[in-house]
């Protein structure tokens, strides 16, 4: 199974936040520090093409995103991205809130990336994140947690305070409870029902036609 960790490409650009292009912020960005949409697609793409030679690399992906403009706030816009990442590979693609039908997707052999986002404000750690970050969900084990390809890995991160005992984690996969993920989105959630013109909803669903 395929792990991209956007941790190992320090120095190569990718440059965000191009709707105000004078921010220094969008200037400097790299795939370390805003690339884990990027991340995830490659991930997904390789669960539901293990052992293939269909290919989608780093620099693939960076070129999708400025094709379509999914670089152009904070990190990639999944509006825009996921859609033109599904048209490219031929994958049947949804977007939804419910828990269920990510549920449904994986045990019917697809693949989905979360969007999560911390709410530490509101007395909640989330596990994955102190901003937002996609994450690769690729299955549901007997014990109905899921399991997950964080791209943002790093030594210790779930033992960090507020994260203990809410992940475990063997290799590079870790695995949560449903009432933890749905935790994790619950922000992501809000969002997109309360502006869903703006926000996408926090999971996204691919299956092979």
């Amino acid at each position: 199974m395929l792990f991209v960790n956007q941790r190992d490409y320090p120095d190569v650009k990718y440059r965000t936040r191009t709707d105000v292009p004078e921010d220094p912020y969008g200037q400097n960005t790299t795939v370390k520090s805003s690339a884990c949409g990027l991340a995830s697609a490659m991930m997904a793409l390789d669960r539901l093409y293990p052992s293939t030679d269909v290919s989608f690399t780093m620099e693939d992906a960076l070129n999708l995103s400025y094709e379509v403009g999914a670089n152009h706030g904070y990190g990639t816009d999944a509006k825009l991205f996921y859609p033109a990442f599904a048209e490219k590979f031929g994958l049947e693609y949804e977007t939804t809130n419910d828990v269920e039908a990510v549920k449904e997707c994986l045990r019917t052999g697809g693949t989905a990336i979360a969007l999560v986002g911390d709410r530490s404000s509101e007395g909640y750690v989330s596990v994955f994140t102190h901003s937002e970050h996609y994450v690769c969900l690729t299955s549901v084990v007997r014990d109905g947690r899921f399991e997950v390809l964080d791209p943002n890995l790093y030594d210790g991160k779930f033992e960090e305070e507020g994260r203990e005992g809410k992940a475990e984690l063997t290799g590079n996969l870790a695995r949560c409870s449903e009432k933890v993920l749905l935790d994790e989105v619950e922000k992501i959630v809000r969002r997109s029902e309360a502006t869903p013109e703006k926000w996408s909803k926090a999971f996204h669903l691919f299956w092979r036609i």
